[in-house]
C-alpha cells in the first residue's frame, strides 16, 4: 500500500503534475523518507 502511494507521487513529480512548490519539497522529503 505504501508502495502504491510512493509510486503515485514518483509519477505525479515526474510528469510534473504537482504545480506547489512546497509541495513537491514535501513529497520530495516524504519519498527520501520511506526510501
Amino acid at each position: 500500500m505504501l508502495e502504491e502511494a510512493v509510486n503515485c507521487f514518483q509519477i505525479a513529480l515526474d510528469r510534473n503534475e504537482i504545480k506547489s512548490p512546497e509541495a513537491r519539497d514535501a513529497i520530495r522529503q516524504f519519498l527520501s523518507f520511506v526510501k
